[in-house]
């Protein structure tokens, strides 16, 4: 332990770590909103960030002895040594992945040190130390440093989701706060140099880029430009996100275009129309995005891999016994669909008291018996019929609702360890606290009128 430590941190971080905060803080204060009500609540979801990732860092340092987070460093900082080696391109182009992951492993030495071979190996997995390598450069080779500056460099997405829904819900600030920027299991599991940390972001800057593009109407070229590099960061890390994605944006588009027309007859005119051509958009766009999916790229292979994962998680020896059964994958759709309803509630409320597990999961288990209690209480209070008419009539409603269901039904079925489970869903929880939260909010303000 003592040696690892050593490793992993030194007296040089102890040096840096306060100037690096400094710099940060000084960042945060130069960026803050125009907004003066914003203001605070920008400035203290980046401190809450900011602390958060200094408690990952702590927590996987002195109780898990690193985890996959001290591996990810590790793996980044070859390619980093490598980049800063100087005298060839050798660096510049594993980093930017001209090489291939398994090829890569040739070009290191000694003087640079070699990645993890289990990440090396994976294209995915090594994508993420490719990315980290960047902030191992920036961040003075420092573990501690990097996992702050994947803080903050996660924080940008969620302040830009904070402010899409802020703008479409005004006078929300306080609570919006509560459930995007102070979200604990959100401020923990995004926090660090993990996967979790960049596709959360970029799902949350696709919605900011959507937004900017279609209602905001500004900047259109440069969120085009960032969309797409979103897009592209999802699909080298976890691709299967966009499955979820793609149907819940069209649907989303859809909604917000038959919105505008106010005629009922038109409607039933343009209705058939916007449908095909949105649809037909996203048949073209899935079909040329989905070599890069891998495995995700079809149903038949998407049902393998759903059940492949499902058996790895299953594995008691390598990630305990921390386990769920919701039903084996027989590897049909009929199968997956048989076993949605169980699959969705878990992704969505579990775990819950009892299948306590671990002290990290203590967060998670709070915010699952409040979103639990609070459903229920919602659908009871507003009665089923109203409460999917709310989803229905507002777009960005209906595209959380929709983003949400096909994920946890996704998350729920593959995942089988609520280890894994707790930071697989963590892209649909603003989404869906929120859409919660928001429907309730407005049938509360048409009941006091």
């Amino acid at each position: 332990m003592l040696l690892w430590l050593q490793s992993a941190f030194s007296i040089q971080d102890v040096l840096l770590l306060p100037v690096y905060i400094i710099v940060l803080a000084f960042f945060c204060y130069s960026f803050s909103p125009k907004e003066n009500n914003l203001i605070k609540y920008f400035r203290r979801g980046f401190l809450l960030k900011i602390i958060g990732a200094l408690f990952f860092w702590g927590v996987y340092t002195f109780i898990y002895d690193g985890g996959d987070t001290w591996s990810y460093f590790y793996s980044s900082r070859a390619i980093g040594n490598l980049v800063l080696d100087g005298g060839n391109l050798d660096g510049v182009k594993v980093l930017l992945g001209i090489i291939d992951n398994k090829e890569s492993l040739t070009w290191f030495r000694p003087t640079t040190g070699w990645p993890k071979f289990y990440m090396a190996k994976d294209y995915y997995t090594f994508t993420v130390c490719r990315f980290a390598a960047i902030f191992y450069i920036i961040g003075g080779k420092s573990f501690i440093i990097s996992t702050i500056l994947h803080a903050a460099f996660s924080y940008i997405g969620i302040w830009k989701l904070f402010k899409v829904i802020n703008f479409s819900f005004p006078n929300n600030e306080k609570i919006l706060f509560y459930l995007l920027l102070a979200m604990p299991s959100v401020i923990f599991w995004t926090g660090g140099i993990m996967k979790d940390t960049y596709v959360f972001n970029s799902n949350c800057w696709i919605v900011y880029n959507l937004y900017s593009i279609f209602i905001f109407k500004k900047k259109r070229l440069l969120n085009l430009l960032l969309l797409i590099l979103n897009i592209i960061i999802i699909l080298n890390i976890k691709s299967y996100l966009l499955i979820s994605l793609i149907p819940a944006v069209l649907i989303w588009l859809n909604s917000n275009l038959l919105k505008k027309v106010q005629s009922g007859f038109l409607k039933a005119i343009f209705a058939p129309v916007i449908i095909f051509l949105l649809f037909g958009t996203g048949f073209f766009l899935f079909q040329n995005i989905s070599n890069s999916m891998g495995k995700y790229g079809n149903l038949e292979s998407t049902i393998t891999q759903a059940k492949v994962i499902q058996e790895d998680l299953l594995r008691e020896d390598q990630y305990g016994g921390n386990n769920y059964d919701i039903g084996k994958l027989d590897g049909s759709l009929s199968g997956m669909l048989r076993i949605a309803p169980l699959s969705i509630f878990t992704a969505l409320y579990r775990p819950l008291p009892w299948e306590y597990g671990s002290p990290l999961m203590l967060l998670s288990i709070l915010e699952n018996c409040i979103l639990l209690f609070f459903t229920i209480y919602l659908i009871a209070r507003l009665k089923p019929f109203k409460f999917f008419k709310e989803i229905l009539n507002e777009p960005f409603f209906l595209f959380s609702v929709v983003f949400s269901l096909f994920f946890a039904f996704g998350v729920g079925i593959a995942s089988t360890n609520f280890g894994a489970l707790v930071r697989y869903k963590l892209p649909l929880m603003p989404f869906f606290f929120t859409t919660l939260y928001l429907i309730y909010n407005k049938s509360r303000k048409k009941k006091k009128n």
